[in-house]
């Protein structure tokens, strides 16, 4: 799964594989997204030869005097891991809504649940991603 951040006004966007791409994880820790770049929604977009499945995805909005608001997505099916997921195949995007941010809010973090097969989607997921759903937190 792969999503791309790009920030308007400047040169650098974000593209963030899963947990295998450390540096830029590193990157986006280091130099979050400001307030003008996150407009309410996010691309979701499978760029490699395999198939993703999401079955939650959230923003967390961080207030300038700390304080943090979970951003649920509008499409029912991301608003909790309850193995309701979307499916995209390679080559195939999305684009997400969320929850209105609070107007104090200045840094946004992406999260999500879900994991993706290489190549062939007809093998079944993961046994600790097809039992009951997990509780959201």
């Amino acid at each position: 799964m792969a999503h791309d951040f790009a920030q308007p006004g400047r040169r650098s966007a974000y593209h963030v594989r899963g947990n295998d791409d450390p540096a830029a994880a590193e990157r986006l820790a280091n130099d979050p997204p400001d307030r003008a770049s996150f407009a309410g929604s996010v691309r979701i977009a499978e760029k490699e030869r395999e198939t993703s499945f999401i079955d939650r995805l959230y923003v967390v909005a961080l207030g300038r005097n700390g304080s943090r608001t979970i951003l649920h997505a509008r499409d029912a099916r991301l608003r909790a891991v309850d193995g309701d997921r979307i499916t995209l195949h390679y080559g195939e995007e999305v684009t997400v809504g969320f929850d209105d941010a609070p107007a104090d809010a200045i840094t946004f973090l992406l999260g999500a649940t879900g994991y993706y097969i290489p190549g062939d989607a007809t093998i079944a997921p993961p046994p600790h991603l097809s039992g009951p759903a997990l509780p959201n937190r």
